[in-house]
C-alpha cells in the first residue's frame, strides 16, 4: 500500500467476484477444505472441478482507461495478470514484484517455504530463475509456484 499511496498517480483497483482465482466464494471454501488436507491451490481447484484460473480483467482495463491510465506499472508477482491486462489493451510497461517479509507465524511453520505461500515467506517472488536446479528453491516448490502464476515451469520443458 505504501508504494501506491506514495506514488503521485498510484491506483488500487479491487475487482468483485475474483475470490479464489475467480472460481467464486462457495468453490473457494470447497477448495480450502482440500487445502487443509494438503492440496496446493491449483490441485484443489482441479479436484473440485473448477478451472485453475477464471479471473477476468476486462473491468480492470475499463477502469484504467476511464481514469486515463492506458499505460501502467503493475505491482504483481503473477505474470499471467500482466498478460491478461495486455490482452485487454492495457500497456503494462513494467511488472514490479511484491516482496513480503515473512510474519512470525510463517517463520515458525516448518516447511512453509515449500508451501503455497513459500515465495512470500522467504521474502522474494518466485520466477523462472528459480527453475532448472538453481538451488535457491526446491524444484517441486518451483514448479508449483510457476504453475500457480500461470507460467510453464522451465523444469518441465
Amino acid at each position: 500500500m505504501d508504494r501506491i499511496t506514495t506514488s503521485p498517480v498510484g491506483v488500487l483497483i479491487y475487482l468483485p467476484f475474483q475470490e479464489g482465482r475467480g472460481i467464486g466464494l462457495v468453490n473457494k471454501i470447497r477448495a480450502y477444505a482440500l487445502q487443509d488436507q494438503g492440496y496446493d491451490t491449483v490441485d484443489a481447484n482441479v479436484a473440485i472441478g473448477a478451472p485453475i484460473e477464471a479471473r477476468d480483467y476486462d473491468l480492470a482495463a475499463h477502469i484504467l482507461f476511464d481514469l486515463g491510465y492506458p499505460e501502467i506499472k503493475l505491482l504483481t508477482n503473477n505474470p499471467a495478470k500482466v498478460e491478461a491486462l495486455r490482452e485487454e489493451g492495457v500497456d503494462v510497461i513494467e511488472q514490479l514484484p511484491l516482496i513480503v517479509k515473512p510474519s512470525a507465524l510463517q517463520q515458525a511453520l516448518p516447511g512453509d517455504q515449500e508451501g503455497a505461500h513459500g515465495a512470500q515467506a522467504v521474502g522474494r517472488a518466485a520466477s523462472s530463475d528459480d527453475c532448472k536446479g538453481s538451488g535457491r528453491v526446491p524444484l517441486p516448490f518451483c514448479c508449483r509456484r510457476m504453475r500457480e502464476a500461470g507460467a510453464r515451469c522451465h523444469c518441465l520443458a
